[in-house]
């Protein structure tokens, strides 16, 4: 008789009734005579269905979805986790060729996605070269280049946001994602750059552009509202944060023009291990990553203390 074939039912009772095949409708295993299920889903043994953590309430965007991840942040920082029938994207490839600046880009103004009482900056257009200084300590102190434009005050602006860098390699990642054109500018970015991992920088790192100009790697994008309207993809807070590739806000330590072409240079790394990526992470709710960050004290003081404040809290 073949390995194939069913062994007959013996004096110990019926054959055992067989598993119901993924996608075919079946009847409930514990009232067989109940009414129909839908299409099976496999589930992995182990993982409990857990409801999804949210944006932190004091950023912007706050209350909106987050994925599950380590105590409630994004997933934890290995190059791709298994999420179902996708996976966490792995690190992006850096370009080959050397560190420059592709383009400098400032605002077109245009009415707040969400329908907020202002006009945002976040859609940027590619221009030849802009002009970078320090504005002032806080939120509303505007723009570190001249000409653009901040619309939301509250949450943007001042010496710690003063540039935002992101890199041209994950744009074309999310070109491929989302299937569409992205061009530089399009995630608010005022340097789009290439042949750098900005992400791997150290908080507090300063890099060179061009002859004159240095800029200083201060605090984690954290992706909002305007954000996700201003791209109108479906769940796209949730897909930015999963990804862990924020880009960079910079300080300007050294104020002058930046041209498109510029050489981007890395200077002497600051005295910690602290990069953007688990920056990011710790501001997006990763406890584990925020311990690390409070530890080595490489924040501005708002927000070291609202890491340690959330720590105290969570005991």
């Amino acid at each position: 008789m073949g390995d194939d074939v069913p062994p007959r039912p013996g004096p110990r009772g019926p054959r055992p009734r067989p598993r119901p095949h993924l996608g075919v409708r079946h009847r409930c295993q514990a009232h067989p005579g109940g009414p129909a299920r839908g299409p099976a889903r496999a589930v992995r043994r182990g993982v409990r269905r857990r409801p999804a953590p949210r944006l932190p309430p004091d950023l912007p965007g706050g209350g909106a979805a987050l994925p599950a991840g380590v105590r409630g942040g994004p997933p934890p920082l290995t190059p791709s986790v298994a999420r179902g029938p996708q996976e966490v994207p792995a690190p992006h490839t850096v370009s080959s060729m050397p560190a420059r600046v592709r383009s400098t880009n400032l605002a077109s103004p245009k009415p707040e996605p969400g329908g907020k009482p202002y006009a945002t900056g976040i859609d940027k257009r590619p221009v030849p070269s802009i002009e970078v200084f320090a504005p002032g300590p806080s939120y509303g102190d505007g723009p570190g280049v001249v000409a653009d434009h901040v619309g939301d005050e509250q949450h943007h602006g001042g010496a710690h946001k003063a540039v935002y860098a992101y890199a041209r390699e994950e744009l074309d990642h999310w070109e491929r994602e989302l299937s569409r054109g992205l061009s530089d500018g399009t995630f608010g970015e005022n340097l789009t750059t290439e042949g750098i991992d900005l992400e791997a920088l150290l908080v507090n790192q300063r890099i060179r552009v061009g002859d004159d100009v240095v800029l200083e790697v201060s605090v984690a994008r954290t992706p909002c509202s305007t954000f996700a309207g201003h791209l109108g993809e479906r769940g796209w807070l949730r897909r930015f944060t999963e990804r862990g590739r924020c880009g960079v806000y910079l300080r300007v330590v050294a104020p002058g023009t930046v041209r498109a072409g510029d050489a981007v240079e890395v200077l002497e790394p600051p005295d910690h291990d602290v990069d953007m990526r688990v920056a990011f992470a710790a501001a997006m709710g990763d406890d584990e990553a925020a311990a690390r960050v409070v530890a080595a004290g490489c924040l501005p003081r708002m927000y070291h203390d609202r890491l340690a404040a959330r720590l105290r809290a969570r005991g």
